[in-house]
């Protein structure tokens, strides 16, 4: 029995937990020297600690109850892989793996802890071998390579004297590791499947024996798969694994691994390291191209060149400030497992397909996030001082930071839910199984919450982690935060800081999240900043309008950039200061509607407000109507449901200032006019006028835009441009019914017949059919007069039973709703006319 063993046999027997090399060399009967050599040979393996005191103590190394314990995110980002790697090893006989990923993924790390599992679990022997042969070392010449693995008799080739056993057959009862397969040449890969077939094989250069061996194969490879195996060969391997790049590892992780290899330069070099927090961000942040080995490596070139062996420490880099300072000393363990959230409560929440789900099981999942800490850390306070050591500014600080930029306070109990919420996220990954992207509706409606959350995870994570993480905060601040959905407003400001200066000054003073600010650098043109404002317009939900503060100059031409993109109104105010921020929040605050905003008080601000366009320098369709500028409005929303803003610009104008222009004969400014929508028209002839009366009668139509709109949307536009005027006609009939919402009912019935006879109705009759519809259903509701005389003609039509039922099913939601029977008398009238269209198709 080596001394080895005897030392980890004694102190797996003795009483006490901890003993000093003193004590240790009495019972062994050996120097103190050498059992120290000895101790600290099973301290470098890891088998045994020891502490920093005065005398040294030993003890045994904590065993981690997961068998793949010492693989960084085994219970995280690696689950799956870890599931497929167990699976392997247990089946009978065991199955091939292939590892698949880039250079420095850790293959061969998982390789040889898969072959330790297996030793773990008994399916081989604690001595059973493991062998390693890199392909690539035989790249050019495959019959040295085939001769390894598979060995050669005498003779086999020119200098093969003697006869020799392959490596398959060398590692007969444990495990063959092949690094960089895709070596291995088609014949050879041929020789690997037969083997993976039958468990036989043929030494090189023998055609006649066979060779058994029962090794297990574990492959690796960096190259495309698909195109460079051998699809049969692929085809025996059922277990394919990707590992991913080290920038695509969770952010915990990444950090854990950087402790693990700082850890084991400790051990090395028998020294404490102190690392500036600083070095550690950057090895998690800014490796783009390396992965694992090539940041291990990166760790000992900063140990080597740290390295002084007459000090006790090593500090990186030198000059740091201990304040700033992360410790590492041989007795810390961060690869002590953690017990995660058991799987039957994670399973509670299945049920999770959307962001509303997610916000009203957020307080249970808290609970659990809470509980699952207390069992770790024994308590939340000492949870966060761990967590904390490791960031430059406290999370705590950095969360209270950004809740008071935006005007938003949270209870002190609220503030640590959120920051014990994020640093778990940061600890342990994402551990509940939902998986759903937000719909468009959810992003806008709910875009204050997440533009918060997204900024939590950056400045805490250091990086945009990932969806979940966002959601599950976003989904936090929603239920504990009152964000107003008051009209979106943005201050906008040449400067570094200026207008995020005042933005979060506003917000704090008015205890709300009002504004946000886009600052435009010196060195950064007006173009780029544009676009990052567009881009915002498009997030957030401008169906009230949208108020934008600028300071001067060039910002304030900015109107028709920005125009397309806001579904509402647009309210530009230039020569913006706190104060004029600070007036217009109140408003905003108040949830004041646009006509409210617009009326305060210029001469107080010195500034100039523009709330309308004159002629579009891009393609544009000019909407006027002599009666006032409301159905001109309406006409616009029409056609913003056909018509892509980045090609066309919809302009409502004054009918007066047209016809001033046209009058002027002034026709270079129409240029860029596709069309000019108007009731009335012009006298003049030449422009491409179209008027509204001769689309609701039918005698025009939007044929001047077939290069930017199909027939068949300019068809549905004309289709809604009528059914606007039916509103407003039917809004004149009607004494009681809402007529917006009764034209859109008999809009869906019209629809279905449509549908149903194969018809279009023209645009006159269809204007006759909303009247109609719309007043009968007023008459049944007054119960007056009702005709219940069916002419002859309809009455006998074998057609006119199944258009009764037909219509009762169609007119069913009606019905329904205004509680009513519609007389066959009525049904008779439609008949007719539909009857009519349909035999005319």
């Amino acid at each position: 029995m080596n001394i080895q063993k005897k030392i980890l046999d004694w102190a797996r027997g003795n009483e006490k937990d901890t003993f000093t090399a003193l004590e240790l060399s009495s019972v062994l009967e050996i120097s103190r020297n050498a059992t120290s050599h000895h101790l600290n040979r099973l301290v470098d393996e890891g088998v045994l600690q020891k502490t920093a005191t005065r005398p040294t103590l030993f003890f045994l190394s904590k065993e981690p109850s997961d068998p793949f314990g010492r693989v960084v995110g085994s219970r995280g980002s690696l689950a799956t892989i870890i599931s497929k790697c167990q699976a392997a090893v247990n089946y009978p006989k065991g199955l091939p793996i292939l590892l698949h990923g880039n250079s420095g993924t850790g293959k061969s790390f998982l390789a040889k802890e898969i072959y330790e599992y297996a030793k773990k679990v008994g399916v081989i022997e604690q001595k059973a071998p493991f062998i390693v042969l890199n392909c690539a070392d035989y790249a050019n010449n495959p019959e040295l390579l085939s001769s390894a693995l598979f060995g050669h008799i005498k003779g086999a080739y020119t200098g093969a004297d003697k006869e020799r056993n392959g490596l398959l057959k060398e590692s007969k009862g444990g495990f063959i590791f092949l690094d960089e397969v895709h070596n291995l040449t088609p014949e050879n890969q041929e020789k690997l499947f037969l083997f993976i077939d039958s468990g036989k094989f043929r030494q090189l250069g023998d055609n006649e024996s066979w060779q058994t061996s029962d090794a297990r194969l574990i492959m690796a490879t960096t190259e495309n798969i698909s195109t460079t195996f051998q699809s049969t060969f692929i085809r025996r391997v059922p277990f394919i694994i990707d590992l991913p790049d080290f920038s695509k590892r969770p952010h915990q992780e990444r950090h854990q691994l950087i402790d693990t290899f700082f850890l084991e330069e400790c051990r090395k070099t028998d020294k404490e390291i102190l690392v500036n927090k600083k070095v550690i961000q950057h090895l998690i942040t800014e490796n783009s191209d390396g992965n694992v080995g090539q940041i291990k490596n990166d760790i000992k070139v900063m140990v080597a060149e740290s390295i002084n062996k007459s000090e006790k420490k090593i500090i990186i880099p030198k000059d740091s400030n201990l304040d700033q300072i992360i410790y590492y000393s041989k007795n810390m363990d961060f690869s002590a497992s953690s017990k995660v959230i058991d799987e039957s409560e994670i399973a509670k929440f299945n049920h999770i397909k959307c962001y509303q789900d997610l916000c009203n099981e957020i307080e249970r999942i808290l609970f659990l996030i809470k509980h699952t800490i207390l069992n770790n850390h024994g308590s939340f306070a000492t949870f966060i001082s761990e967590m904390e050591r490791t960031f430059l500014e406290s999370p705590y600080t950095v969360i209270q930071k950004i809740c008071q930029k935006y005007g938003l306070f949270l209870s002190d109990g609220d503030q640590q839910d959120l920051l014990l919420l994020v640093l778990f996220l940061y600890q342990y990954g994402i551990v509940f199984p939902f998986s759903f992207q937000l719909q468009q509706t959810e992003k806008i409606k709910s875009f204050k919450e997440h533009s918060l959350a997204e900024k939590i995870v950056k400045s805490v994570m250091f990086s945009k982690e990932n969806n979940q993480q966002q959601l599950m905060i976003a989904a936090f601040l929603h239920e504990k935060m009152q964000i107003q959905d008051q009209i979106p407003a943005i201050v906008v400001m040449h400067g570094e800081n200026n207008a995020t200066s005042i933005a979060y000054t506003v917000n704090q003073l008015l205890s709300a999240y009002i504004y946000d600010g886009f600052d435009m650098p010196l060195d950064v043109n007006n173009e780029e900043l544009i676009q990052e404002i567009i881009d915002y317009i498009k997030k957030v939900d401008t169906n009230k309008g949208i108020v934008v503060l600028v300071d001067m100059g060039s910002l304030g031409d900015m109107y028709s950039d920005i125009a397309n993109y806001v579904e509402g109104d647009l309210l530009l105010v230039n020569n913006v200061s706190t104060s004029l921020a600070l007036d217009i929040g109140h408003k905003l605050a108040q949830r004041e509607p646009m006509e409210t905003i617009l009326k305060f008080d210029e001469s107080r601000f010195s500034v100039e407000k523009k709330y309308f366009e004159g002629f579009s320098q891009k393609p544009n369709i000019l909407i006027s109507c002599m009666s006032g500028e409301g159905i001109a409005v309406k006409i616009k929303e029409i056609l913003q449901n056909y018509v892509d803003p980045k090609n066309i610009e919809l302009l409502t104008m004054d009918y007066s200032n047209i016809n001033q222009q046209i009058k002027k004969s002034d026709h270079q400014i129409f240029r860029n006019t596709i069309a000019i929508l108007s009731t009335p028209g012009f006298k003049e002839n030449q422009l491409p006028v179209i008027t509204i009366e001769g689309i609701v009668n039918g005698s025009e139509n939007l044929s001047l835009l077939n290069e930017y709109l199909s027939e068949r949307s300019q068809r549905q536009c004309e289709k809604d441009i009528v059914k606007l005027f039916t509103i407003e006609g039917a809004g004149a009939r009607l004494t009681f019914l809402n007529p917006e919402m009764v034209i859109n009912e008999i809009s869906e019935v019209i629809k279905a017949y449509e549908d149903y006879y194969h018809i279009e109705i023209a645009n006159f009759l269809r204007i006759n059919l909303f009247l109609h519809l719309s007043t009968m259903i007023e008459r049944i509701l007054k119960q007056d007069a009702i005709e219940d005389f069916i002419p002859e003609i309809v009455e006998q039509d074998e057609e006119f039973p199944e258009f009764i039922s037909f219509s009762n099913v169609v007119f069913s939601k009606i019905r329904k709703k205004y509680n009513i029977q519609i007389p066959q008398y009525e049904y008779g009238l439609v008949f007719q006319l539909i009857k009519e269209l349909a035999d005319n198709e």
